[in-house]
């Protein structure tokens, strides 16, 4: 009878998937951060194609990207940007659409990382926040808007700190031209993945060299030898510590009292 036995294996229950029965903690995460990239890539994916942007290359032999466009007629579109990503985690159970009013009186919908429950969960908020850490490939015309907003916070900072330095910063952030910015993004999203390890080693950043291989230096390595020189310089400072009060103890007891 269920009534005999009201506590059961996890392996016995039906309603639990068998990729997830007696699943360890380590488990659970690495399958929660799998979902939670590739919740994160598809909705970035989804952007791309709903709003048609397109990648412009040129330099030498065409292999850098100089610009970014949308085949819409708005090249303004960080905010369609944004809720398209929001759009598809909705579509996957992982986010929830509100409307919202500006205060120029404008209505949009933007997205909350709740899921189908309207809970937040580790999934629901990783997905909306690896979809962003991605970024949004910039049009001339959002570039030059972001410039000029740059522009005008750097003035207005240089005018009340009276330093010459603001407007030199001020100078060279105007001369930066939007294909360098363009093939910079291009060049960060195609060569650098996020991984998480171990609840001590999270979100390990491995930048591939310029050939398109791995390189063999990580973050993992760095801390590798940091814990190393840590210790040994913990030894030293303990074996230091250790001469100094001998040497203080001899002085009190060779001292007149």
């Amino acid at each position: 009878m269920g009534g005999n036995n009201p506590t059961r294996d996890k392996s016995s229950q039906t309603n639990v998937p068998p990729s997830m029965r007696n699943e360890t903690t380590q488990q659970k995460l690495a399958r929660q951060n799998n979902a939670i990239q590739k919740l994160g890539s598809g909705a970035d994916a989804y952007a791309r194609n709903k709003l048609g942007i397109k990648t412009t290359m040129g330099g030498f032999q065409d292999r850098n990207a100089v610009g970014y466009s949308s085949s819409n007629k708005n090249q303004m579109y960080g905010a369609d940007y944004n809720e398209a990503r929001g759009e598809y985690l909705s579509s996957k159970g992982q986010a929830k659409a509100r409307q919202v009013t500006d205060a120029m009186g404008r209505t949009r919908t933007v997205y909350d990382p709740v899921n189908s429950d309207g809970a937040y969960t580790n999934v629901s908020r990783g997905a909306a926040q690896n979809a962003r850490d991605r970024g949004t490939p910039l049009s001339e015309e959002m570039y030059d808007s972001q410039q000029q907003v740059k522009k005008g916070l750097m003035a207005l900072g240089g005018i009340m700190s009276g330093m010459p330095l603001a407007f030199t910063a001020l100078y060279y952030a105007s001369k930066k031209p939007y294909a360098e910015a363009a093939n910079n993004f291009y060049n960060k999203s195609r060569t650098t993945s996020t991984q998480t390890n171990t609840r001590d080693n999270r979100d390990i950043k491995t930048i591939a060299s310029s050939d398109g291989q791995q390189s063999s230096y990580s973050q993992t390595t760095a801390k590798t030898r940091y814990n190393s020189r840590r210790a040994r310089t913990g030894a030293t400072k303990a074996s230091q510590q250790g001469r100094a009060l001998y040497a203080s103890s001899n002085k009190l007891i060779k001292g007149d009292m």
